[in-house]
């Protein structure tokens, strides 16, 4: 059987990433932080890692087991995020 490994599984482009790799066939393993996001992907069929990109050493052996690897992860954002706030960072960022 093919094998997917997803990061950034329970986001917008990772569901629906995940959910077109099911419908092919595709064994699904996703890394995902949130507890109802991962229960939800479980649910459905997913084999999860509860952890994050600070945890990759923990996630290793699954990796290996993938065929490919999709990163659909984004950083966790200090939040709130709003329109305002988003462009004094993308100032700031740009200024570093």
């Amino acid at each position: 059987m093919r094998s997917a490994f997803v990061i950034g599984g329970t986001g917008l482009v990772g569901r629906a990433l995940i959910d077109a790799l099911q419908a092919d066939g595709v064994e699904v393993i996703a890394l995902a932080r949130a507890p109802a996001a991962i229960n939800e992907l479980r649910e459905a069929g997913v084999e999860t890692l509860p952890t994050d990109l600070a945890g990759a050493w923990t996630w290793s052996d699954e990796i290996a087991r993938a065929e490919v690897v999709f990163h659909a992860g984004l950083p966790r954002l200090r939040p709130p995020l709003r329109r305002l706030g988003a462009r004094r960072r993308a100032r700031e960022a740009g200024e570093a």
